[in-house]
């Protein structure tokens, strides 16, 4: 039997704004949701509670603001882990992947271990290949 894992990368998603919309089209999914960076001081609180609605959900904290994902994330009881970086995340994730489970970079901040978003997008796909 044939098994496709589902990766989405939305590295261009780098404001809480984009990453809600990103995470409201997998709602209904069960989802594993990369997220952190440089957030410019601002609060991911909007973000969290926009995935209040998520059944079936793990956050995999990256970047400066890891160990704020995670804090904000015990709020809501959502199950987090903070990553050294985006490879540790991927690698963390690929060992426990379910089949059913979609997986969603949306950084919602800038990636600050990174160049840019082309950067995140080409470690992304050799990482996950």
């Amino acid at each position: 039997m044939l098994v496709l894992r589902l990766w989405i990368n939305e590295s261009k998603a780098n404001n809480i704004q984009a990453s809600q919309a990103a995470v409201k089209v997998y709602a209904d999914q069960k989802l594993i949701f990369i997220l952190g960076g440089d957030d410019r001081a601002k609060t991911l609180k909007p973000l969290l509670k926009t995935l209040d609605n998520i059944e079936h959900l793990r956050l995999y904290a990256i970047g400066s603001n890891k160990n704020s994902v995670v804090d904000l994330a015990k709020d809501y009881t959502y199950q987090s882990t903070a990553c050294e970086d985006l490879k540790d995340a991927v690698d963390r994730i690929k060992s426990n992947l379910a089949h059913d489970e979609i997986v969603l970079l949306s950084p919602s901040a800038s990636l600050d271990e990174l160049e840019c978003y082309k950067h995140r997008i080409d470690l992304h796909k050799m990482l996950i290949n």
